[in-house]
């Protein structure tokens, strides 16, 4: 979940199916009212101009259907932030941190290069590949902001802006409610890795702005000063400092020296002998595979709903859209939507369907799921138990 939209799993009714007799999956975010449709947009006109970077999801399709608006993507992994939780101390090596913080860097370039300042980088919204746990992809563009015009024409910054981006990794100048540059990602950057690799930042318990910045200008002081320390109480490593020297150092309109940035990271690769790839195994991580069951597929889901089948043909007459829904991640919970007689056939349904039927759940509609699941399958349900089962239809 999100502020401004939810996130769905889902199954690609259009691709091809695969070895396993299963569609390609996809992500679905929803936004949570029509309103938000314009950050949509916003987000898919931003995805679509990163198409070429190879560290953003596959763009699918931006589509509305009765009036929910969403955005269908590539498919990625556990964002970075769950695979520090996953961690042995939930704090991962310095090795770890250089490697996947190189992947993270590549990625602020690249969008910057394109005209782009993201606003809002903080470890989940990063995730690795679904199928590639040893790449990093960016996500949420939701608050991205071209620092340049398409024309090539530098933005000048404005005067006073709104807060943006996510307290714990927000730069100083966010709190100071002034324009956000290239710098600025990298500041949340900077804060990131201190994070993943000591499992917290000195204001990490902290929810007031105004205190989180004073505590951030202290931490700024000390590493100028060398007295920084870490909550294991040891200096804090020298790379961590000259970059921040160097982030001090820029003003607005500034280039990043990322290639500084980057060797000063690859200075926390020891000792060389050691592989150069990224591995979450050498953390004691196994990043998850994601459970899929095909909509369309012939297995039968358990009975818990006392059903009579009759036949019918799908009640939608809408075509599959962009996909439908193999294990919806409803409220967060894990909560399922409902479980059809073992003799139902399992039917493909429309994105339409998913929404609405999501849509019932979370206030637990029972008569409502009941109705949705007889007007577009036929079956005539007279309890419908939303609990207890992994998956639906």
């Amino acid at each position: 979940k999100g502020t401004f939209s939810e996130i769905y799993e889902a199954s690609d009714l259009q691709s091809e199916r695969q070895a396993d007799g299963r569609h390609a999956c996809v992500a679905i975010k929803v936004a949570r009212d029509a309103q938000k449709r314009s950050m949509l947009e916003h987000e898919e006109e931003v995805l679509l101009d990163l198409q070429a970077c190879e560290c953003v999801a596959r763009h699918i399709q931006l589509g509305n259907e009765v009036s929910c608006n969403f955005l269908a993507m590539e498919l990625l992994g556990e964002n970075i932030s769950e695979m520090r939780r996953a961690a042995t101390h939930k704090r991962l090596t310095l090795r770890t941190v250089s490697l996947v913080g190189l992947q993270m860097a590549n990625a602020i370039e690249s969008i910057h290069e394109v005209g782009y300042v993201h606003r809002d980088i903080k470890p989940s919204n990063f995730c690795i590949g679904l199928n590639e746990p040893n790449r990093c992809f960016l996500l949420d563009f939701g608050l991205t902001r071209r620092w340049r015009t398409a024309n090539g024409e530098t933005r000048a910054p404005r005067e006073s802006v709104d807060f943006r981006g996510t307290c714990r990794y927000a730069s100083i100048h966010s709190h100071q409610s002034r324009e956000l540059s290239r710098r600025d990602d990298l500041w949340s950057w900077l804060y990131m890795l201190m994070e993943l690799h000591y499992g917290e930042l000195p204001w990490q318990s902290m929810r007031d702005r105004d205190t989180v910045l004073q505590m951030k200008l202290e931490h700024m002081k000390a590493v100028s000063d060398g007295t920084a320390s870490t909550p294991t109480g040891d200096a804090l490593p020298r790379p961590f400092v000259s970059m921040q020297q160097h982030l001090q150092a820029l003003g607005f309109h500034d280039t990043p020296d990322y290639g500084l940035m980057r060797r000063e990271l690859e200075k926390l690769l020891l000792p060389e002998k050691m592989p150069q790839t990224l591995d979450w195994q050498f953390e004691g991580v196994t990043p998850a595979r994601r459970r899929h069951r095909s909509i369309g597929s012939s297995s039968a889901m358990p009975c818990t709903t006392t059903a009579s089948s009759s036949p019918a043909a799908p009640g939608a007459s809408l075509p599959p859209v962009a996909a439908s829904t193999a294990s919806l991640l409803s409220d967060g919970g894990g909560v399922p939507l409902a479980a059809l007689s073992p003799a139902a056939p399992a039917v493909p349904i429309t994105v339409r369907e998913v929404l609405l039927v999501g849509a019932e759940l979370r206030g637990r509609d029972q008569q409502g799921v009941a109705r949705m699941l007889y007007e577009w399958t036929g079956l005539s349900a007279t309890r419908v138990d939303c609990t207890g089962v992994e998956a639906a239809v």
